[in-house]
């Protein structure tokens, strides 16, 4: 695999200006062993709390000021390498909703390293440009049928919109979730949860089309009548396909955004489109799977955000923004860089 050509994040500062469309890092790194998130179970923290409550909320103390400290040098490395957005990842504040666990997370929110560290990455991201989201675990549906689970979601939604705001969070993207009794039912059912959220849940919240039960489609009709915003997922829409063309989803999905900056998701079948089921991720992001409108796009300068949810991560990132390097160097008749890499052709 390909290691990313970049110098010594740790020793080195300044701003990357941006050369691609904003392409995000999915949540975690495979080849920076610095860069690693800590995590628990609510087990483990409920057995520290047996010997203990303060042996318990110090361990978890800790692990939540590395974690922002790993963060924080996240940022730094991603504006070194030119990656303009970053998904943080959920484990981030790990089990924050347990009831074991909130009232540490809200002493945790009065301690003002604690406070520090979360202004720190906020600033940070700012200064660099860089995009920050989240995309909370399947768990939450905020449509079910079961009123505990609902309330689950609430709880936690208002959990992360709380973060948001402390990190600087611009969009929190969820699933619709539940189908039944149909999809036009559960669609809507969405209605009454989203009227109980605060407006700071609210304000970054949108919707992603599925690639099992909701398309582009679907959800459409239901983000205009909130207010809300679709990113649209290519590989999901390609394997759940509707009436929409790519073209009108991406038209349709910018719309959606009103001035705020489009978000989209991109990512390849495993074992190819011919292979049976063509869920899976791959390492890497295949050029062909690059939409033709995303490259006029960014030919026409406009501003959209790209998720590229690879399995390699941080490495598929970077040979993505390569191509971009090399698309701008051949336009301008420059030479191509002399790092050895070959950039891929997307369509065009």
């Amino acid at each position: 695999m390909t290691q990313p050509d970049l110098p010594d994040f740790h020793t080195q500062t300044g701003t990357t200006a941006r050369v691609s469309p904003r392409l995000g890092l999915c949540c975690a790194f495979v080849a920076e062993p610095t860069l690693k998130f800590r995590t628990t179970t609510a087990t483990h923290l409920s057995r520290l709390a047996a010997q203990g409550e303060t042996v318990a909320f110090e361990f978890y103390a800790q692990l939540i000021r590395h974690n922002l400290d790993a963060l924080e040098r996240v940022l730094l490395w991603c504006d070194l390498a030119g990656v303009h957005a970053f998904r943080i990842n959920s484990d981030l504040w790990p089990r924050a909703t347990h009831p074991l666990v909130m009232p540490w997370v809200n002493d945790l929110f009065s301690h003002s390293d604690i406070v520090a560290q979360c202004a720190r990455v906020r600033e940070t991201a700012s200064r660099c440009d860089i995009r920050l989201s989240e995309h909370p675990d399947q768990f939450l549906v905020g449509n079910s049928l079961r009123p505990d689970v609902v309330n689950s979601t609430i709880a936690e939604l208002e959990w992360r919109g709380q973060l948001g705001d402390a990190l600087g969070v611009d969009v929190i993207c969820l699933h619709i979730g539940s189908g039944a009794p149909d999809k036009t039912t559960a669609l809507w059912r969405w209605e009454t949860t989203l009227a109980r959220l605060s407006p700071s849940v609210f304000g970054k919240l949108a919707f992603e089309n599925d690639d099992r039960v909701f398309t582009p489609e679907d959800i459409l009709p239901a983000c205009l009548a909130w207010g809300l915003p679709l990113i649209y997922d290519a590989h999901h829409h390609r394997v759940c396909p509707d009436s929409l063309s790519e073209a009108d989803a991406t038209e349709f999905a910018i719309a959606s955004w009103g001035d705020r900056e489009p978000y989209f998701h991109l990512s390849s079948p495993r074992a190819g489109w011919n292979a049976g089921d063509a869920r899976a991720h791959h390492d890497m992001i295949e050029p062909n799977d690059w939409l033709t409108e995303w490259t006029a796009m960014w030919q026409a300068g406009a501003p959209f955000t790209v998720d590229v949810e690879a399995k390699a991560k941080e490495h598929a990132v970077l040979a993505l923004r390569r191509t971009f390097v090399g698309l701008r160097q051949r336009a301008h008749g420059e030479p191509p860089a002399a790092n050895g890499h070959r950039a891929a052709r997307l369509r065009t």
